[in-house]
């Protein structure tokens, strides 16, 4: 199986979805212009606000809702179950969806949410993630089933799917919350980070770390997700 074959086919429905989310972002815009036009009174901040303000450029707000592109939490969760099942080894479908689980708060959201407390981390200098200062670390935060975060990472397992792949998500990061991009993303990365492990005996801690970093967040709540998807994953149908 190749990696490109994840992104082969086009999703009507999915992209109709982000004309809409398209359409309501421009509206958003077009409704914080007209907030901010009311608010003129407001007395400008001060020479040392501004400094700080500048210093972590702001992050544009995507809602869980709106990252999920009109697909309900339900609808990904089978989605990954069944490309799971497709793409990855039996004794490691549990294992992929309960860490999904984990890191799109149960299948709710394709984007970080509140990650301005890990942007001093993101825009490390010689940080594996790949980025180069604050503009980068903000731009490449976490989307995708699997939160892929850092422009390294954006390229490095865009370009895995397919060639140009990479440099189309370093233009346009939120389209690693596609869900047919998402996938690809995750497995290709669980491919090259997480399954090598698994196949010489990982533990709980160590598969966690290998997505999520040295210090890894919610061990509890990623075993009890495991555990989850372990109890509920049905196998796939065969063919009659």
């Amino acid at each position: 199986m190749r990696a490109n074959e994840f992104i082969n086919q086009q999703i009507p429905e999915l992209e109709e979805g982000w004309k809409d989310w398209v359409a309501g972002a421009a509206m958003g815009a077009a409704a914080l212009g007209g907030a901010q036009a009311a608010t003129k009174h407001i007395p400008a901040p001060t020479a040392h606000v501004q400094k700080a303000q500048a210093a972590i450029p702001q992050i544009p707000k995507i809602t869980p809702e709106q990252s999920r592109a009109g697909h309900s939490p339900e609808d990904l969760k089978f989605y990954v179950e069944s490309m799971a099942q497709k793409y990855l080894p039996a004794n490691q479908v549990a294992q992929f969806v309960g860490q999904v689980a984990h890191e799109t708060a149960n299948f709710t959201s394709m984007i970080e949410q509140n990650p301005e407390k890990n942007l001093k981390h993101y825009a490390k200098t010689g940080n594996p993630l790949g980025n180069k200062g604050i503009d980068d670390a903000v731009k490449y935060i976490g989307r995708g089933f699997l939160q892929i975060t850092g422009k390294y990472n954006y390229k490095h397992f865009g370009d895995k799917i397919r060639p140009g792949l990479g440099d189309e998500l370093l233009k346009n990061p939120n389209l690693a919350m596609r869900k047919d991009i998402a996938i690809a993303l995750a497995v290709v990365f669980w491919r090259e980070r997480v399954a090598p492990k698994i196949e010489k005996g990982a533990s709980h801690k160590e598969i966690a770390t290998a997505i999520n970093g040295r210090k890894p967040k919610g061990l509890d709540s990623r075993a009890q997700a495991v555990k989850v998807a372990a109890a509920n994953i049905q196998p796939p149908k065969r063919r009659g």
